[in-house]
This record gives C-alpha cells, sequence and structure tokens, in this order.
C-alpha cells in the first residue's frame, strides 16, 4: 500500500509540473510592462513567483532573471496562455523566444534546484512593444548620426532603441562604457523579430539589414550583473528617415497633467488611413479605439488619474502597412504637482489646463517640464528653482507665487 501511495504521489508531481501546465503558479506578483524591471523574493525553500504580461502570437520576448542577495540561482519558465511551458532559461537566466500564442503569459521564477531563497531582478522586453517605462526611461528613438545615452540601472536590465531601416540599409552602432562596470552589448532585432546581428564585447555592429520596418536596438551589460552608464551611436547609410510613424503627441514617457485632449502624430505620404490602439498594455490588449481615421489624430478621455497609459498606430498605406512604435503616457491629476518638497521633471501641462501647484517647503521645476500655449500654472512655494531645461510656452500663463 505504501508503495502505491509513493507511486502515485510521484505521478502527481510528474504532472502538475509538466509542461502541460502547472498545479501552483506561486506568488502572484502582478503584472510586468515591456521595458520594466521589477525585483521579488523567493522566501522559502521551493518557493516561487509569478509574473504575467499578455503577448501576441510572432512576437519576440527577452526576458533576464538575476539575483541579487541570498544563494539564489534563479530559473525563468515561460508558459503560455493554455499553460504549455514554451521556454525556459535553465541556470543561463535568459530566455529569447518568439510567443507561439496570443493571450496572458506567465512567468514562473523558482531557485534551480528548489533549495536556496533570496532576492532577484527580472526584466522583460516585447518586441514590438514599449522601449522604456516608468520605472525606467532610457531608450525610445534613434537616428542616424546620434549619439544617445542611458543607464544599466540595477541587474538584468535592458534597455531599448529604435529605428526605420530598408532592407539592404547598412547599419553601424558602437558603445562605450561612461561609468560604473558594465561590458555593454548591443543586439539588434528586425521587424519580424529575428536577431540579426550582436557586438558581444566588441561593443560595435556593422551590418546591412534584411527587412524593412521597425528595427530594435537592445543594450545590455555582456553577462546581465553589471550596471553603470553607456553611449550608443548609430549610424545609417543612407542616412534618410525611412516611411514610419514619428511624431507623438504627447511625446514618449511624459507625465501630463488633467490630459482629456488629443493624441497626435505626424501624417505618414501615401496613407489612407490610420488605426489607433489605446490602452493599459500590460495583461490585457490595446483595444483598436479608431479604425481607418483619415487625420493624423484622435481625442482621448475619461482617463484614470494616475495610470500609465499606451498607444501604438499602424498607417494604412498599399503595397503593406507601417507599424508603429509603442508610445506611453502617465495621466496625471493636478494634484499630483503639489505636496512638502515637490520635484517635477518629464511632465506636461497641456493647452487648458488650469491649475495651483504648491510645495509647503520647496519645488523644483526641473528638465523636460513644459507648459503649453493656452495652459494657466501657478508654482506657489517658499522656495522656487526653475531649471535650464524646462519651457513655458509663449501664451502660457504661469505664475510663480513665492508666499
Amino acid at each position: 500500500m505504501r508503495r502505491v501511495r509513493w507511486v502515485a504521489a510521484v505521478l502527481f508531481l510528474l504532472v502538475a509540473f509538466s509542461g502541460v501546465g502547472w498545479a501552483n503558479e506561486g506568488v502572484d506578483m502582478g503584472g510586468i510592462r515591456s521595458g520594466e524591471t521589477k525585483s521579488g523574493t523567493i522566501a522559502s525553500l521551493s518557493g516561487t513567483d509569478s509574473w504575467k504580461f499578455y503577448g501576441n502570437a510572432g512576437d519576440r520576448v527577452v526576458i533576464v532573471s538575476m539575483a541579487t542577495s541570498g544563494a539564489l540561482l534563479p530559473v525563468s519558465d515561460l508558459y503560455a496562455p493554455s499553460g504549455s511551458k514554451e521556454a525556459s532559461s535553465g541556470v543561463a537566466r535568459f530566455i529569447e523566444h518568439i510567443l507561439l500564442e496570443t493571450g496572458l503569459y506567465t512567468i514562473l521564477i523558482s531557485d534551480h534546484m528548489s533549495d536556496h531563497t533570496g532576492s532577484y531582478n527580472i526584466s522583460l522586453l516585447k518586441m514590438p512593444g514599449a522601449c522604456s517605462s516608468p520605472v525606467d526611461r532610457d531608450g525610445g528613438a534613434i537616428q542616424s548620426g546620434q549619439t544617445l545615452s542611458g543607464t544599466i540601472n540595477a541587474p538584468s536590465d535592458l534597455d531599448a532603441f529604435y529605428v526605420y531601416g530598408n532592407s539592404g540599409d547598412r547599419i553601424v552602432i558602437t558603445t562605450q562604457e561612461t561609468s560604473g562596470g558594465i561590458i555593454p552589448v548591443v543586439d539588434l532585432y528586425s521587424p519580424s523579430g529575428v536577431k540579426e546581428a550582436s557586438s558581444g564585447v566588441t561593443k560595435a555592429i556593422d551590418h546591412t539589414i534584411l527587412e524593412t520596418g521597425l528595427y530594435t536596438l537592445v543594450m545590455s551589460d555582456f553577462l546581465y550583473d553589471g550596471t553603470g552608464g553607456y553611449n550608443a551611436s548609430l549610424t545609417k547609410i543612407p542616412s534618410d528617415l525611412r516611411p514610419g510613424i514619428y511624431g507623438p503627441y504627447p511625446e514618449n514617457g511624459l507625465g501630463v497633467f488633467a490630459f482629456n485632449a488629443t493624441l497626435r502624430w505626424d501624417p505618414v505620404a501615401g496613407a489612407t488611413g490610420y488605426d489607433l490602439y489605446f490602452g493599459k498594455d500590460v495583461t490585457t490588449a490595446l483595444s483598436r479605439i479608431g479604425a481607418n481615421l483619415q487625420t493624423p489624430s484622435m481625442a482621448v478621455n475619461n482617463l484614470g488619474s494616475n495610470e500609465v497609459y499606451y498607444w501604438h498606430v499602424v498607417a494604412i498605406v498599399s503595397g503593406g502597412n507601417i507599424e508603429g512604435p509603442y508610445w506611453w503616457f502617465t495621466a496625471l491629476p493636478t494634484s499630483a504637482c503639489s505636496g512638502t518638497t515637490v520635484t517635477l521633471q518629464n511632465v506636461l501641462f497641456p493647452e487648458g489646463t488650469n491649475c495651483t501647484c504648491t510645495a509647503t517647503v520647496s519645488m523644483t521645476i526641473g528638465s523636460d517640464v513644459t507648459v503649453e500655449n493656452g495652459a494657466k500654472v501657478t508654482f506657489a512655494s517658499p522656495i522656487v528653482h526653475v531649471l535650464e531645461k524646462s519651457h513655458f510656452e509663449s501664451g502660457s500663463d504661469v505664475q510663480i507665487n513665492n508666499p
């Protein structure tokens, strides 16, 4: 009888943790966005954590997990919406995979032998998808002739930049560390998700691209365990802008106060219409809120406070549609600009805003703070610092009160 029970128990465990599915998803850590690095802790032996994201069949995902304390050797297993295990990092702590299904994916984190505890970081990048996030703003558009800087902020961190190219264009990318102990590596992914080139430790790519569309440059530390700053430079031959979706409003990554206005982008030559996708894009898909729009704009309203929204445009063009990048902004209530000591940066007060920002001790109006034409904003604090990179447009009404 004991042998029968033992065999039954073993069979149960084999079924429960096979590639078909799992009996226990572990501690539900919530959603993880593309471009985000999050932290967790395996607090008990055999413990697991689960993270979720929405993906479409054909998306390329890169997932990195790194221990940050204890003797943990984190392993990531990727489960499809149907429950099948599509990929595993093993001890390499790295998954690079094209999704086979559409829906809610689960990343299960555990210790390699389930016999150690400790803390870890996990980073996710989805292509196509957002290149940055509210917790890591590094990344975004890069054009030929530009040198951009960024920071690998934590072990496992991934930064991403995008550029449009045509098949046959030559792309030269060089990278160099500027601080810390990283060895910067850049990988070049095509619009279809194929990794066409990698710098390895040479810190450079010289490559003739094979596809037409939106290419993604992914920056990381060579072993994923270092932190520090880097520069990345891009040269594309020829250097002219290829057809794409450019000029988002609001600009990517801004916090926008009292935003009930219109999303806009630059018109695309030859486009007969535009599809606009909008939503939160973490555990659910973006919704198509505009179909075959005849102008490169659409009003949005009734947004939640302190919510992050993503949007994506497809230009309808004969001979093949043009896919846009994935942009995001944070919808902020006007109360978010008040407090004890307030520092404002990377925020927009759009046309029509009428608010007072109050700090009881001090206020700093920092980099990339824009008050648009037609906005009325009062900054009130005993001490108000206005930095050079802030911008008050002509026609805006800005008052600074020092009571």
